[in-house]
């Protein structure tokens, strides 16, 4: 059974050889079976040969634990929010009301923001007497 041979610069060569070349030319290093799958998806082979190869993610024991917490979170704030629906809607708006004063906002909108709070503290202070 002979190998399939392809043409590159003139050349034909084997998918181990394109895989040297590959080494050789691009300082790749690239599996017989990666070239396979590119070959297949009708990439030329310049870019075959010469594209490098992206590293898959793997989802360690640290990452799992993580997605559990949060998706334990996330049961937990809707029970809560069925629970009080006042009482989250104002933690989630004072979250939005801090990050805008983190992230956003500009000197002109603390300014504003500052005198909004001195005159919250001054009316809450005339309830208060």
């Amino acid at each position: 059974m002979e190998l399939p041979k392809y043409e590159y610069e003139g050349k034909e060569y084997t998918k181990a050889e394109l895989v040297e070349l590959a080494k050789e030319k691009y300082g790749i290093t690239i599996a017989k079976s990666t070239l396979d799958t590119r070959l297949k998806r009708d990439w030329p082979i310049e870019r075959a040969i010469s594209a490098p190869v992206e590293k898959r993610v793997k989802h360690s024991s640290k990452a799992r634990s993580i997605r559990k917490l949060r998706e334990a979170q996330t049961r937990y704030r809707k029970r809560s929010n069925k629970k009080d629906p006042a009482k989250f809607a104002l933690y989630r708006t004072r979250s939005y009301a801090r990050s805008f004063l983190r992230k956003f906002a500009t000197a002109d909108e603390l300014a504003e923001c500052q005198t909004r709070i001195e005159n919250k503290i001054k009316e809450l202070k005339q309830q208060e007497a």
